[in-house]
Formats: C-alpha cells, structure tokens, sequence
C-alpha cells in the first residue's frame, strides 16, 4: 500500500507523455538484464529530479537483512525530516496537510520484498494521487524485475547444486579408495558450493582422519585448521563435527559474521576478520545407521549464506560419500577376513609338515613376518618355568641380530609384567596398541638394554599364551615396528586363533614323540596282549590286504592256525557275494582315507560255516605320514545276531496275536452293544429308569473296554511298526492333532495356542500325531476351573528339539510325575476324568522309539508342562 499527499488542490509533478516517458526511462533495464541492483540504481535516477529530489530503495535480502540504493547524498536537515516521515508511515499514522514523500511497497506474487522511496524538498512541490498511482506502478515493475531475477538466480543456484553433488560423487562409484572419494568431494564443493570443505572419519580406534580442501592464504588455512584443533579439546563432545558424529544430526549456521564459539589471541584477529566466515554446515555421514564421520561447508564469500535447501543438497551429498566409505570398508573387511582365513590356512598346513617341534615354530615365525606382523618371537615353557625362545623372526636382519642378542643377553623372566611372562602367568592375551617410550624404559634392564629396545624401534606389539589341554605351553609374541602398522582387536582375534592352532601341533608333536619313545619297548609287550585275547580276533594287513599277524582269538573264532593264513588276503573271509561286488577292498579304502572303517555282516569260517561278525579296520601310518597297513578286529556276533531275529519274530507274532485278540474282544463287545441298544428300542417302555441306568451302565461299561482294547492294540504295535523315519513338519502333525480335538475344544471353551514356528524332525508320522493328539487331548481335559488353555512350543538344543506341551489344568503331584507314564496308571477316579491310563505310555514309547525322553514339570503361573525331546530332520 502507497502513501502520500491527499490534496485535491495539488497537481501532478509528472502528467501525461511524460509520466509515460518516466516510467519507461525508470524501467528500461528492466527486461534488459538480470542485475537487479543495477535495474534498482537506474530507476533512482531516473527518478532525481524529474519526480522526487531524491530517492532510495529498501530491499530485504533473502537472508533477512536490508540492503538500500540510494540516488544521492541527502542534506542532514532533510534526512532528519525524511526520518521522521518515514517512521511515522512505519507507525501508521497519517498527517493531514500535504505530503512531501512517496513510500511504496515493491510486492510480487503477494510477497513484500522491499519499498521505494521518493522525496521531495524543493518548495512548493507536492505529490497528488495520480503521483503515487505512477509511483506504485513504478515499484511493480521493479519488483516484478527483482523477483524474475531471484527467480532466475535460484535456478541458477539449483543447477549449480546439481553440478556440485554431480561432480563430487562421481567418484563414489568407480572406485574402492574412499580417502579418494572424500577428497574428490570435498575439491568439487569449492568454489561454487563453499570456500572451504572438510570431510572427517572416524577410525575403528575412534580417531578422527581429516580430509580438507585449501584455503588460498596459507595464514588462514593455518587458522582454521588451529581453531578447528581448539574447538575439540576445549568444547569436546559440543564441538561441531564431534557432536555431529555423536548425535548423527546436521547443524546449519546461517550467519556467524563476526562471532566465534572461542576466544581468539589478539595475533589471530586481523587474520580471521580476513577469512571473514559467513555461514557454515556440518553434516553426518550415517550409513547402515551407523555415524562414520561429518562433512564441513564454509562460506567466506559475503552474502553467500546457507539455507534449508543447502543443508538438504550437503546432507545428499552426505549420504552418498557415506555410502561409498561404508562399502569401501566392508570390501576392505571381507578382504582382510579373506586374507587372515588363507593366513591360517597356510599355518596349518605348515604346523603339520614335520614333527620336529623347534623346526615347525622356526617355519611359523617366518610365515608370520612380514604377512601378520614386523618380527614374531616363540617361546615354550620349559618344565623348570623358564621360557625358552624357540623362534626370533625380524623382517630387517640387522634387526632380527639384535632381538637375538637381547634374548641372549636378558632372557625373558616369570615376573616380568609385559610380554611372554605376563600372557603365560595369566592365561590372557595382552595387547599395547602403541607403545610410548615410558613403556621401554619400565621394561629395561640397563640403560644399555633401554638402548637396544629403542634401536628396535617398537610401535605396537600383540602377546598370546598357546594354551594346551593341561594349562599353558608357550607364548607368542607379535611387533610392528618400521611398517608402521597398529595391532587391534581384529589381530587379538587373529592371534588368539594362531597359538590355538600352534598348541594343538606342539601337543601332537610331544605326544607323537613319547609314543615314539615308547613304542620300541612296547611293541612286545602289545604282542603278548594280543596272542592273550581270546574273544575277538586281532590280526594286521599290509597296505594291500594281505594278513601279516595272527591272535589265539582269531584262530578260535575262523578255526585257520597262524600257518595257514599269514600271507593269505583278508578276503578269503567274506561271501561270495560280497567279494564279487568288490566289499573287502571297499573296507581299506574307506579306513585309508578316513582312518577307520566299521560294519556288521556275514563272514566264512575255515569250514565254510557263516558267522555274523562285528569289524573294525583302523589305519596305520608311519611317523612321516606313510600308510603302513591296518588293523582288524573282529568279534563273533552270531548269537547276538540270532536273539535279535528271534526277538523279531517274537514281536511279530505278539502283534498278530494282539490284533486277533482285539478282533476276538471286539467281537462279543459289538454284540453287548447291539443288544443293548436292541433292548432300549423294543422294551423302552417296560424297561423303567432302573432298567435304563443298567443299559446306561453297560453302554459306557462296553465303550471303555472298546477304547481300552484299540489303546492296548496301538501300545503293542508301536515297536513294530517297520518304517524308516522320515522328515515330520511338527506344525503339520499339531494342526492334525488340533483338527482331531475339535469337538473337544468347541465343548470345553478352550484353545491351543502356537506362538512360534515348530521344526522338522526325523520320525514316524503317525506316531508322532498320535503323541501330539494324546498330549493336548489330555491337557485339554484335565481342568478343574475355567475354559483350557495350551501352548504348544519348540526350541533347539544342542543335538536334539525339545517341545514343551503347556496347560493351565490341575496339575501332577511330584511323587506321580514318575509313574502317570506306565500302563493302567490313573491318578483320578473314572467319574472325575475319563480315559483308559494308556495314553501317557503310548507317549512315552512313541519317543523313546525316536530316540528321546520325555517328563512333566509343574507350570510357573499353574498347570503343568510336558516336555520331550526329538531327532532333528
């Protein structure tokens, strides 16, 4: 809205063609040009004098502030009036009398960006209405100017923040070398987007990397880099990239012209008003969740001052170059893990090389330097508690002299608190990251020994104790010294996996030499204990199956005396049918390559007579590694093997009887049961309630024998079933079992409940419904108060799935948690709880054939719990 004089009387300083010719003159850069402050200026003075003697404009710059244009100096007195004119327009008060000013609002798309002034001070000259209807077109074309150029410039501006994020993650994805990457970044973010870009990231230890463009005053980039160095140890974690990192959130500084968060020396002053910052940004850079650094943006450039969409480009940007160091990592760890597992695998191979304990630690201290670290060093513990150096290993000679003449000249000593001493006595590892020199003057013997650690030039060092079964065996200890490298958790890890694997071959080694030791004076002694056995046959083979000793057993067993068959192949024991489809050399093939080999099955006697036989070959090899023969033993199994086809037969017989027997006790229970019922229809009416109860008695009387014969059928046939286990979904079997129930459900108001995932388990389908059926229909009717609710559930253990059957019912006594499981058992009278007592034992032999176990526990919140264990599928 304009002000301005409101006299009928006074005319118009401009009217007509020349009103015309000044706005045109006023606005002709307008459409000429994007520089909105030049369009600004020559409309000013355009204005002076034709229409005001003097004139000025206020423009709100985006940031807030106002920037004004002025046409010309104004006298002080003047100015003084123009003051007050202009403070009573801002107060809203209208004078009466004439005016002498204009003030015009410059408004585009409803947005106020600034106003114009004109102000006249030659006598007599009033403005009227039709001046301030010029003026305020004047001021709509101005600001239509201003807004087109804005509008323009942000375009420009977005473009250039395209280009920016464009160019400064093009690397991001040609590449693994994220210190790369972040340094490409930060070059292509100055100038366009900042004066001054710093990215940094925090390292595993939790340190910062910084990676930072260039100032182009050296004294400035000095500064900065001070103020920035300051602002960590003097603010901590309020610091700007520490916080940043720590809270994972951006913070935007749209103007700090002239405010610093620290006390800057008087000799810093003239050189920071020099850099002179305007607005910064520190962004996060968070990938997986993770905060792996933040990224800097300064601007030195006066009005250049950050806003909501530049924090939304450096926070892309951001996301983006953590993506890269993030991915870059990751394939930096995988290849590390790559390279430690092939490390290891290597050790392993070389640990079982050789027996010869001194050579295979000399051999693993050359594998470990330069691959794992600058020098290693190997130590056994002796039995009188020394620590022997089996192994210096340095990867500069001249160095690798000089541990060995400190080893020589100052052994390692049991209380010594650093080191192969420390890690033994303690049975833990002990890792100094970085060793400062206090550490080697705490160790030193002598200031001479002082000396020759210091020329060894340490930086970081790793001990590990090779534990055996019994306690410690040893220690190894691993240095980084001219590599410059720095031993962390990752090489615990990988230090800890190394002396495992290096006691397990000095175990070995030690083992192997004491059966050496003790195998010349025992193999005569292992002779007489053989020829003694007398129930199984002990023989050698040479590698090719030819037998080259002979035991009393044997001879027992076979009936061939030693004469006869020393010299013979093993095979001539075996079927024909088993030699003709190649079994006997199938057996030392398997144990050569497995070192043992064991099977059941039918072999020849001298006479031709079969035996069942039980057969165990084991490998023998030669202290190089060498297949020397084998070993057999043999036991006579034929009576074992007979009673079991017996017991088979039995069984089967068992079965048959008992499902004739049901036939033949089903049959006269149909028959009651018919009568019964024929009795009911034809003389119900002679019959009576007394003669009702008693068909009443005997219906329910029939019904139970019936569920006991069916129960004591399916009890009996559970051993012989005959069918191989197979793969059973649980949750398939309960849904059966649940689908089954349901009337039973629907009767009680209860529900079962399965509120996770159940396995796969290797068994017998049916059975297993019908342990599950038993176990819910049971839990379903054994309650006191309240609708029944169960809870049906699985979980892994070690070797075995145990399932837990859950209920809310009455609950097992201790002293009958034993014995609800045998056959006939029942806890309650028949008019409390129905049922036969066979069920439980049904569930107890159904698991039992697969293998496990099964009880009940009284339930935390009541009831009880009945838990067995399965095979997994």
């Amino acid at each position: 809205m304009a002000s301005g004089t409101r006299t009928g009387a006074t005319q118009p300083l401009l009217a007509g063609d020349e009103a015309v010719r000044f706005l045109a003159e006023a606005s002709a850069s307008a459409g000429a040009t994007l520089d909105y402050e030049r369009v600004l200026a020559d409309a000013t003075c355009a204005a002076v004098p034709r229409f005001a003697d003097w004139c000025a404009i206020d423009l709100v710059n985006q940031d807030g502030t106002v920037r004004q244009i002025v046409s010309g100096d104004l006298d002080p007195e003047h100015e003084a009036l123009l003051a007050e004119l202009r403070d009573a327009d801002c107060a809203g008060v209208v004078r009466p009398g004439p005016r002498v000013h204009i003030v015009v609002p410059l408004t585009a798309r409803e947005h106020a960006m600034g106003a114009i002034t004109f102000l006249s001070t030659t006598s007599g000259r009033h403005y009227g209405e039709s001046d301030v209807e010029l003026a305020a077109d004047l001021a709509r074309r101005l600001a239509l100017a201003v807004d087109n150029a804005r509008l323009y410039m942000e375009a420009e501006r977005a473009s250039e923040r395209v280009a920016v994020l464009a160019e400064a993650s093009a690397s991001v994805g040609a590449t693994l070398d994220y210190e790369r990457v972040l340094g490409d970044a930060a070059r292509a973010a100055v100038p366009r987007f900042a004066d001054w870009c710093a990215v940094d990231v925090v390292e595993p230890d939790g340190t910062f990397r910084q990676i930072t463009s260039l100032l182009s005053d050296p004294e400035e980039h000095e500064l900065l880099m001070e103020l920035r160095r300051r602002y960590r140890s003097e603010l901590g974690a309020s610091a700007g990239v520490t916080r940043a990192v720590a809270t994972g959130e951006p913070e935007l500084r749209t103007d700090v012209r002239g405010a610093s968060d620290l006390a800057l020396r008087p000799e810093e002053g003239e050189t920071y008003e020099r850099l002179a910052p305007q607005s910064y940004m520190i962004v996060p850079l968070v990938a997986r969740d993770r905060t792996l650094g933040a990224m800097t943006f300064l601007s030195t450039t006066p009005g250049r001052h950050y806003g909501p969409s530049d924090l939304d480009l450096a926070t892309e940007l951001a996301r983006r170059l953590a993506l890269a160091v993030d991915n870059a990592r990751l394939y930096d760890e995988a290849g590390r893990v790559r390279d430690r597992l092939s490390f290891l695998l290597k050790a392993s191979e070389l640990l079982g090389e050789t027996l010869d304990l001194d050579a295979m630690l000399g051999r693993l201290g050359e594998l470990t330097v330069p691959t794992l670290a600058d020098a290693c060093r190997i130590y056994l513990l002796e039995p009188d508690g020394r620590l022997r150096a089996v192994s210096i290993t340095h990867a500069d000679r001249a160095k690798a002299a000089l541990a060995a003449e400190i080893q020589r000249r100052y052994p390692v000593e049991p209380a010594d608190e650093v080191g192969a001493a420390r890690v033994v006595r303690t049975r833990q590892p002990q890792l100094i990251p970085d060793i400062p020199d206090d550490v080697l003057v705490a160790v030193a013997h002598n200031e001479e020994h002082l000396r020759m650690l210091r020329d060894i030039g340490m930086r970081s060092s790793l001990s590990v104790p090779v534990m055996g079964r019994d306690g410690p065996l040893g220690a190894i200890t691993l240095i980084a010294a001219e590599s410059g490298r720095r031993f962390g958790e990752d090489e615990v890890h990988l230090g800890v996996e190394l002396a495992r694997r290096a006691g397990a071959a000095i175990e070995n080694a030690r083992l192997h030499a004491a059966v050496s030791h003790r195998a010349a004076s025992s193999e005569e002694t292992l002779g007489v204990l053989i020829d003694g056995v007398h129930d199984s046959a002990i023989f050698m083979l040479d590698p090719d199956g030819i037998i080259v000793s002979w035991n009393e057993g044997a001879e027992r067993i076979t009936g061939y005396r030693a004469e006869e068959i020393i010299g013979r192949h093993f095979s001539r024991f075996y079927t024909r049918e088993d030699a003709e489809r190649g079994h006997p050399a199938d057996e030392l093939e398997i144990a050569a390559a497995e070192g043992r080999y064991e099977e059941e099955g039918w072999r020849l006697r001298k006479d031709g007579s079969r035996f069942w036989a039980s057969v165990a070959v084991t490998r023998l090899l030669s202290p190089d590694g060498e297949l020397r023969g084998f070993a057999k033993v043999t036991r006579d199994m034929t009576a074992r093997k007979r009673f079991e086809v017996e017991l088979r037969r039995s069984n089967e017989e068992l079965e048959r009887y008992a499902y004739v027997a049901s036939h033949d006790l089903s049959e006269p229970l149909r028959a009651i049961a018919g009568f019964s019922d024929l009795l009911r229809r034809r003389f119900a009416d002679q019959l009576g309630t007394e003669g009702d109860s008693f068909l009443d008695a005997i219906t329910d009387g029939v019904g139970r024998m019936q569920a006991l014969i069916d129960d004591l059928l399916a009890f009996s046939r559970l051993d012989s079933s005959g069918r191989t286990a197979q793969p059973v979904a649980i949750a398939e079997v309960v849904d059966e079992a649940i689908r089954s129930l349901d009337s039973i459900v629907a009767r009680s108001g209860g529900r079962v409940n399965v509120p996770g995932p159940l396995p796969v388990v290797s068994g017998q389908h049916s059975q297993l419904a019908q342990l599950f059926q038993n176990l819910i229909g049971n839990a379903l009717k054994f309650v006191a108060d309240g609708p029944p609710i169960v809870v049906v559930s699985a979980e892994r253990g070690a070797d075995r799935w145990l399932f837990s059957v859950r209920d809310n019912g009455i609950g097992v006594d201790p002293d009958d948690r034993e014995r609800i499981f045998d056959v006939f058992e029942r806890l309650h009278r028949r008019d409390e709880f129905g049922g036969t007592g066979v069920g439980l034992a049904i569930c107890r032999k159904v698991v039992e054939i697969h293998g496990g176990e099964i009880w009940v526990e009284p339930a935390p919140e009541g009831g009880s719990v009945f838990r067995f264990t399965l095979p997994p599928g």
